[in-house]
């Protein structure tokens, strides 16, 4: 992917994906933290997005629809689940977000403790749909 590509979504800016028709997912600049004992899997440190849906088309919309793909120095990483701090994920909500509504939550995914490049990506429907890039830079 050329750097121009890229700039759209780096750390420094919140970034807004359409995902499907007439349903768009703003996404939050990355926030670093430490998990808590109780997050799943265990990781020293976690950087987490805030996400917003906006479903201004006239059917409802299912987030558990979305999946999300996350690398680390380009390896997969594992989302973070730590409901203590409010990182319940995309599984986390069986909401429905109704028509000319939003719905907001919040994903996490583990990091180095190191900086390191995170890439971030999400696909609106399935494993087989094209990765949306989200996010991509240091943390």
């Amino acid at each position: 992917m050329a750097a121009a590509e890229r700039s759209e979504y780096t750390a420094a800016d919140a970034v807004t994906r359409s995902i499907s028709r007439d349903v768009t997912l703003l996404v939050s600049k990355p926030t670093s933290f430490t998990p808590t004992e109780e997050a799943y899997p265990r990781a020293a440190r976690a950087v987490a997005f805030e996400l917003v849906i906006d479903n201004q088309s006239d059917t409802v919309y299912r987030p558990a629809q979305l999946s999300f793909v996350a690398t680390v120095d380009g390896t997969t990483t594992d989302q973070v689940i730590d409901t203590t701090q409010g990182y319940s994920g995309v599984m986390g909500t069986d909401d429905e977000v109704l028509p000319s509504q939003t719905l907001r939550f919040s994903v996490a995914f583990g990091v180095h403790e190191q900086p390191c490049a995170v890439r971030v990506a999400v696909r609106p429907e399935s494993a087989a749909a094209s990765a949306i890039p989200i996010f991509d830079g240091t943390i």
